[in-house]
């Protein structure tokens, strides 16, 4: 019986210390960078939050006769708000309207079906109804009231 020999190993790459300790520096160099990108798009993302907050509130108050409520929320722990104005048309954060056109479609209604369940342009007691129950958690509703007895203008109840 023939012996048969080991199958010959393939040469095995040797790494000189130089090149994998430049390796390593750029590995880390790289991870640092992303870093950096991640942290400036969350402020980013902040900043731009924050800023969709202010004109919210700045188109409320510059309009208060046409404005009818502003809702408040948080959808997957991150702030939405609306403006709903009197003739239940709304400027809406792009998350809370994907979330409202969800309710709708589900059909809801409100006090027994008398308010019809549309987005824009409903009722707009109807639409506030819809954009709170599409956010997860509520955290402020303002209406804006006629002030009693007073043709001045209107004043906010929250």
């Amino acid at each position: 019986m023939r012996r048969k020999d080991p199958p010959a190993r393939a040469p095995t790459a040797q790494i000189r210390s130089e090149d994998l300790e430049a390796l390593l520096a750029a590995s880390a160099s790289a991870r640092a960078a992303a870093q950096a990108a991640v942290a400036r798009s969350r402020e980013l993302e902040c900043t731009s939050e924050h800023a969709q907050q202010r004109a919210l509130t700045h188109r409320m108050a510059s309009r208060p006769r046409s404005c009818f409520a502003r809702v408040e929320g948080l959808i997957d722990g991150r702030a939405v708000g609306a403006v709903v104005r009197r003739d239940g048309t709304t400027t809406c954060d792009p998350r809370l309207l994907r979330q409202a056109e969800l309710v709708v479609a589900l059909g809801d209604a409100f006090d027994d079906g008398r308010l019809d369940a549309r987005i824009d342009g409903g009722d707009p007691l109807a639409v506030t109804l819809i954009l709170m129950r599409a956010c997860d958690s509520v955290c402020a509703v303002q209406m804006v009231l006629p002030a009693p007895g007073s043709s001045s203008g209107p004043c906010t109840a929250s």
